[in-house]
Order: structure tokens, then C-alpha cells, then sequence
């Protein structure tokens, strides 16, 4: 019965090295963050307006062209493995009654 509270104590010389890694850290660097933008957003309105929309259109952009481009090399293939256009290519026309 004693086996969970030897384990617990255990680990308690590690918890400072948890506290400063995954709540300390993280929370400064949120916060500088969150400075960053308070002062950056009432002088700089149109830069900021102009970098959310260049950070939301262009991922978008680029997916969408990447999905045409496998739209198209899947239809590109599809085509050139289908058999009528194998048939023809290889000079054995099929003739369908």
C-alpha cells in the first residue's frame, strides 16, 4: 500500500524543473507576446490589418492550388492509364457493337 507514495515522493525533487518548463516558460513568453501586440496595435493599424489577412489568405491560396494540382495529375493519370487509351495508343482499336 505504501508503493504510490514512494513513488510520488519521488518525483517531488523534479517538480521545480516541471513548474519552470511548462508553466513558467510558456506563461513569459505569452505575455511578451501579448505586450508585443498592445503596443504594436494602436500605432500600426493597417500593418496589422494587412499581416492577419496575408497570414489567412496565403495558406489558403496555397492549399487550394495544391488541390487543383492533384485534381489534375490524378485526372491526367486516370486518363492516360484507362484502357480505350491504351488501346489506341497501341494501335489495337476495339470495336464496340
Amino acid at each position: 500500500m505504501a508503493w504510490p507514495w514512494r513513488r510520488a515522493c519521488s518525483l517531488l525533487p523534479v517538480l521545480p524543473l516541471f513548474f519552470l518548463g511548462f508553466i513558467l516558460l510558456p506563461g513569459a513568453v505569452g505575455a511578451i507576446f501579448c505586450l508585443v501586440i498592445v503596443n504594436f496595435l494602436p500605432q500600426k493599424k493597417k500593418q496589422l490589418l494587412l499581416l492577419v489577412m496575408l497570414l489567412l489568405v496565403l495558406p489558403l491560396s496555397i492549399a487550394t492550388y495544391q488541390a487543383g494540382v492533384e485534381c489534375e495529375h490524378g485526372r491526367l493519370h486516370a486518363r492516360r492509364g484507362s484502357e480505350p487509351a491504351r488501346a489506341i495508343r497501341h494501335g489495337a482499336v476495339a470495336v464496340v457493337a
